[in-house]
């Protein structure tokens, strides 16, 4: 110090983030309790009578206006940084962001084909971390290696969820170069879950693939036990996994949302 200075203490100001999600699901819960863990270990109080942070959350109910609505509020109230949890919204949030100069997460989503085309030049704040495995290497350390002479496969997979679809467009192409017959069912709900389970039986398919959809994440315990008990099942995403699912080949949902 020169002798007109003074030594001076800083501490960590007030912070504001928000974070939107498509609709609840265990793993968007997962990565909001990580968020939050990892703010309070680099020094930020939240919810305490001495908050230096405070966290803005919005659920989406699977509406892409309330995603609009979500950014419009974050922008309101002068939030710092914002992240996208899950890819349904990582994929429709970037259409509110012109003109908004603050940084954006996109957490959890299934790979960058998500965001679709980004000008960089527009979106030069964002950042997307990823948890897919390229879909070759799920196979060939799953399947490949208990079934290799496999002749049918199954899948279910959810129209109009652009993950789900971009995961369906995966396996079609892997299965016509392996020569594999893939067997695909749209499933919009768990409550077709029995029904399609029958059909897929009749077709007598060797294996099933459960996507990283929301469908299959919302899926209870028992329904995914219960094909898991009629048909081998290869999970996309570890929580499939972790609630019954028989193999897979992942990325730690923890790790990506760290």
């Amino acid at each position: 110090l020169r002798e007109e200075e003074t030594a001076k203490c800083y501490s960590i100001t007030g912070k504001k983030v928000g974070v939107c999600y498509w609709t609840s699901v265990d793993e968007y819960d997962r990565a909001i309790t990580i968020i939050e863990d990892t703010f309070k270990e680099n020094g930020y109080h939240i919810r305490t009578a001495d908050s230096n942070m405070e966290i803005i959350y919005k659920n989406c109910q699977a509406s892409e206006e309330l995603v609009g609505e979500a950014v419009k509020s974050f922008q309101q109230a002068k939030v710092d940084l914002i992240f996208a949890v899950g890819s349904p919204v990582s994929a429709i949030i970037k259409r509110f962001l012109r003109g908004l100069d603050v940084p954006v997460v996109c957490l959890g989503v299934y790979n960058p084909i998500v965001l679709g085309f980004l000008d960089l030049d527009e979106h030069d704040n964002l950042y997307a971390a990823c948890y897919a495995v390229d879909i070759k290497e799920q196979f060939k350390n799953t399947i490949g290696c208990i079934s290799p002479e496999i002749k049918k496969l199954g899948l279910m997979y959810k129209a109009g969820e652009l993950q789900s679809e971009i995961q369906h467009d995966e396996i079609r192409k892997l299965t016509s170069k392996l020569n594999i017959k893939l067997v695909a069912h749209d499933v919009q709900s768990e409550e077709e879950f029995p029904k399609v389970l029958d059909l897929l039986q009749d077709e007598e398919v060797e294996w099933l693939i459960l996507e990283a959809d929301t469908m299959v994440a919302n899926a209870s315990r028992a329904s995914i036990e219960t094909f898991a008990h009629r048909i081998p099942t290869m999970c996309l995403l570890e929580n499939t996994i972790n609630r019954g699912g028989l193999i897979g080949y992942v990325a730690s949902w923890d790790d990506v949302c760290r």
